[in-house]
């Protein structure tokens, strides 16, 4: 994933908005992800991550600071109001 400060994901980019695509068309892509976020129709579509409004934070990998959290899953905020 990559960030990029403009309003369109540029030539040859996905946009990370949880839209449904092809395993085909995107095989690479689903070879990485596969299922992860979201098995699309279950036979020809998977979905793209949905990172809309989200903060992105780095996978524990076993490090043992974030223990419990699932790969791929979303985290509350822990910002309590005042």
């Amino acid at each position: 994933m990559m960030y990029f400060a403009m309003q369109a994901a540029p030539a040859g980019w996905l946009k990370a908005n949880g839209a449904v695509v092809s395993r085909t068309q995107y095989a690479a892509l689903f070879a990485a992800i596969g299922t992860t976020y979201g098995a699309g129709d279950g036979r020809t579509t998977f979905n793209l991550p949905d990172l809309r409004g989200e903060f992105v934070r780095s996978w524990d990998g076993g490090r043992a600071i974030d223990p419990g959290r699932a790969f791929g899953a979303a985290q509350a905020d822990e910002i309590k109001t005042h």
